[in-house]
């Protein structure tokens, strides 16, 4: 018994003294190596790596005072500078590659539109030509021109929208802004849309835009009809007669007259609706994109039959199950 004492006493002790010789004969060969490897990881050496790691790879994009001041900018403020000056939200977000873009499509689209608009009112103040055939090429370019001075007004209306729409996106980071959907949609429909990636309501949305808009035409243009034969009607002037020459009495053209007026207020009440809805949906589009909704979440209604207290007769029930 004194001997197994004497060994579980003793055994520790030599495995304890041979871990130390072990470590006497490793440290001559590996002290040196540990030594550099502490070196390398001194406090100044772990900060000079750190800040190299972290220097961008193009000494251009380093981070300045003016950059630092345009990233903490928020989206109203940004929305507000596009708006003012087109191209300062590119400025803002530093894709300068995009200003000739921006400047150039609107500057040559508002220069379009000035130059057209000139030469309309240059053929405008030409005297009409007695020859039916010379008369109606004076109106065909009177309406070409007309067509290419709206159609360039609009591109660089289209182009300042893009531009503002395109900060906005830039701006966010890749994260589905609120704003950048509201201000996307005001100034384009459709496109706050298109940002929250709703595609499918995008032809939604200028299909019953295109409805709209010819229905308020149309009523427009025949409301202008009428009203103008009821002048010519009413003016007791024989120089002045009416379309249609009497075949209809005057409480019949008032009657169509306020008809058309009536049709053409309502479709436009319809396109401001609409307009409206465009941006409100973009708007709550935005704030639910990041909504998670979990396949868990059902809903089951069904009948059941729930005995009356006390008697033997039951009422037919139906019931609801939500489960999340």
């Amino acid at each position: 018994m004194k001997h197994i004492l004497l060994f579980v006493f003793l055994l520790p002790l030599a495995l304890l003294s041979k871990a130390q010789d072990s470590v006497r004969l490793i440290a001559p060969q590996e002290m040196e190596r540990l030594a550099d490897s502490l070196a390398v990881l001194t406090p100044e050496a772990a900060i000079a790596s750190s800040s190299d790691e972290l220097r961008p790879l193009n000494p251009s994009l380093q981070t300045t005072p003016f950059r630092r001041f345009c990233d903490t900018l928020s989206m109203s403020w940004t929305a507000l500078s596009a708006l003012v000056l087109p191209g300062a939200g590119q400025v803002i977000n530093g894709d300068y590659w995009k200003l000739p873009l921006v400047w150039g499509s609107i500057g040559g689209f508002t220069y379009g539109g000035v130059y057209f608009n000139r030469r309309l009112n240059a053929l405008s103040n030409e005297p009409l030509l007695t020859d039916a055939a010379l008369r109606l090429e004076q109106e065909s370019r009177l309406t070409e021109t007309r067509y290419l001075r709206n159609g360039c007004f609009a591109a660089a209306a289209v182009s300042y929208s893009f531009s503002v729409a395109d900060a906005l996106i830039s701006h966010s980071r890749g994260y589905i802004s609120p704003t950048a959907a509201l201000f996307s949609s005001a100034l384009l429909p459709g496109l706050g849309q298109l940002y929250t990636e709703m595609y499918w309501k995008i032809p939604v949305i200028y299909g019953a835009g295109v409805f709209l808009v010819s229905q308020f035409m149309r009523m427009d243009q025949l409301y202008r009809r009428f009203d103008k034969a009821l002048t010519y009607l009413v003016d007791e002037r024989p120089e002045t007669i009416d379309e249609f020459e009497g075949k209809r009495s005057r409480q019949d053209i008032e009657y169509f007259r306020d008809y058309y007026r009536r049709n053409r207020d309502l479709s436009l009440l319809g396109i401001s609706l609409l307009y409206f809805l465009n941006v409100v949906d973009a708007y709550v589009g935005a704030h639910l994109y990041y909504w998670n909704v979990d396949s868990n979440l059902a809903m089951r209604v069904y009948p059941s039959f729930a005995p009356q207290w006390g008697g033997q007769n039951g009422v037919l029930a139906l019931n609801l199950n939500l489960s999340f």
